[in-house]
Order: structure tokens, then C-alpha cells, then sequence
């Protein structure tokens, strides 16, 4: 009798925990976000009126490079064609295989600049598109990107080769 009454209470304790338990870990948000909203986040649009620096390219085609050539150095040479001096205020790649560095950061009306472009292509095999968006002192969004294009192949092994 102790037992079924024993059995009763902790079944009907159970119940209740469950109850409270499952609603709190069944109730947990999975939220859809749109591709176009992810994407407008991760890559936003360039704006056209905050595109004052006029790059001679925007698009440099690398070729075929391999993992274990170190690394390797581009140029995207730019004129500010606005009224106005220029800040680059950020440039952010969308690697961390990239590092960019505007030289100079501050642009005045007509003056010649350019970003210099470090790709380090260890540990990055396959094809790729690198993008450099540029935030300029006369807007919140970026005003160009530069783009790296190339194939890395993979690392190539060292042998040793013994004479006999």
C-alpha cells in the first residue's frame, strides 16, 4: 500500500516537473532570417553618392598562386574625385588571410593613393573572390570594394631527395 502511494506521489511529481520543464525548453526561439537580410549584413551595398576615391581597378586577377608561397602583396591604386578631403576611416576584408592599409588615410581633392593588399594564402586552398570594402570619412556605408581573385593550390611537399 506504502508503495502505490509511493509510486502515486512521484508519478504525479514527475507530471508536474515535466509540465513546467518541457514548455521552457520546447519555447526556445529558432528565428528565420532571410538570405537577402544575411546577406545585406555580411556584404551591405555599396553607396554610389559615398564613392568619391576613383580606383584605376577594382578587380585584380591573382592567377594561381600556391600555399606555400608566402605572402603576397597587391596595390589598388585610387584618385579622390571629390571637392573634398577624404578619410579612409576602415577597410575591412572578408578574411582574415587579408590585411589592408590605406597609405595615406587622409586623401585631399586630386591626391594619388593607394591600399596596400597583404593575401596570406596558408591553409586556403581552392578558388577564391577576397573583398575589401572601403569606409570613407563622407558616409556610413562603403563607398567601393576591391577584390582579390585567385586559385590557391594546395602545399606542395618537400622531398628529400638522398643520393646513393
Amino acid at each position: 500500500m506504502k508503495t502505490e502511494r509511493h509510486l502515486a506521489g512521484l508519478t504525479a511529481s514527475l507530471t508536474l516537473m515535466l509540465m513546467l520543464l518541457l514548455p521552457c525548453g520546447t519555447a526556445a526561439q529558432i528565428r528565420i532570417i532571410p538570405r537577402e537580410k544575411v546577406d545585406s549584413i555580411s556584404n551591405p551595398r555599396l553607396d554610389p553618392v559615398a564613392a568619391c576615391l576613383l580606383f584605376e581597378q577594382t578587380v585584380i586577377d591573382a592567377g594561381q598562386i600556391c600555399e606555400n608561397d608566402g605572402p603576397q602583396h597587391y596595390l589598388y591604386k585610387f584618385r579622390n574625385v571629390s571637392r573634398k578631403t577624404v578619410d579612409i576611416r576602415q577597410l575591412i576584408p572578408n578574411c582574415s588571410c587579408v590585411t589592408a592599409t590605406p597609405e595615406p588615410r587622409r586623401i585631399g581633392p586630386g591626391e594619388k593613393g593607394f591600399i596596400r593588399l597583404i593575401y596570406r594564402p596558408e591553409g586556403h586552398p581552392g578558388k577564391f573572390l577576397r573583398t575589401v570594402r572601403v569606409y570613407a570619412s563622407d558616409g556610413g556605408r562603403a563607398g567601393v570594394a576591391a577584390f582579390l581573385k585567385l586559385e590557391v593550390k594546395v602545399r606542395e611537399k618537400q622531398t628529400d631527395k638522398k643520393e646513393e
